[in-house]
C-alpha cells in the first residue's frame, strides 16, 4: 500500500491518497493549514485528519498505518520530543543536510546522531542520505537498524546505457548488502 501526501498549490487543501498497484484506496482531504501561515500543529492535524479520512475510505484502520518521521542533523533536542511523538514503525534519520545525493554521510557524525536517537526512543533508526558507497553503508550498519540507499542506484542508472543499467544497479546493490551484512557479522549480531 502506498501513501501520497501533499498540499495543493494554493496551501488550502492538505490531500492524503492510499493506492495500491495504480488503483486508488481512499482519498482524504484535510483543512490544508500551511506550516509557514499557521504553524506545526495545524498543519500536524490537518495532515493527521487526511490520513484518517483516506483510510477509513479504503476500509483500512489508521492504527495499521505506521508514522515514520525523519530527524536531521539539525533536530535538537526539543524538535526531537515532536518528532517522536505518535511515531510508529522507525525513525529515518536524513545523515546529511542539504540535497539527497550531494554530500557523503560522515560515520563518527551518524554514530553519534544515532546513538542519541536511541537513548530517546525504543524504534528502529534507519539511516539515509549520503549513503553512496559500501565503506559508508558498513559504517552506519555498525550503528544503525538499517541502511537506506537511493540517489547512488538512480545514478548508476543514469549513468549507464539501457542494456547495462541492470547489471550495474545489481552489482551495486550487491556491494551494499555485502557490507552491511559484513558489519552485522563483525558486531556478532542480525537485526
Amino acid at each position: 500500500m502506498t501513501f501520497f501526501l501533499g498540499i495543493d498549490g494554493g496551501g488550502t487543501k492538505t490531500r492524503c491518497v492510499l493506492g495500491d498497484d495504480d488503483q486508488v484506496l481512499g482519498m482524504g482531504t484535510g483543512s490544508g493549514c500551511s506550516i509557514l501561515r499557521v504553524g506545526e500543529a495545524c498543519a500536524r492535524d490537518s495532515l493527521a485528519a487526511a490520513i484518517h479520512e483516506a483510510c477509513v475510505s479504503a476500509g483500512v484502520s489508521p492504527h495499521q498505518i505506521s508514522l515514520i518521521r525523519l530527524a536531521t542533523p539539525t533536530t535538537n533536542d526539543e524538535r526531537l520530543k515532536t518528532v517522536l511523538d505518535g511515531v510508529s514503525g522507525f525513525i529515518y534519520y536524513v545523515a546529511v543536510a542539504g540535497v539527497t545525493g550531494a554530500k557523503a554521510a560522515v560515520a563518527d557524525h551518524v554514530r553519534a546522531a544515532v546513538e542519541r536517537l536511541k537513548r530517546a526512543t525504543s524504534l528502529p533508526i534507519a539511516v539515509g542520505f549520503g549513503v553512496r558507497e559500501p565503506e559508508a553503508a558498513r559504517a552506519i550498519a555498525l550503528t544503525a537498524d538499517a541502511v537506506v540507499v537511493g540517489s547512488a542506484i538512480v545514478d548508476e542508472i543514469a549513468n549507464s546505457g539501457k542494456p547495462e543499467a541492470v547489471e550495474r544497479v545489481l552489482r551495486k546493490v550487491k556491494q551494499l548488502s555485502d557490507a552491511v551484512h559484513a558489519a552485522r557479522d563483525l558486531e556478532g549480531h542480525s537485526r
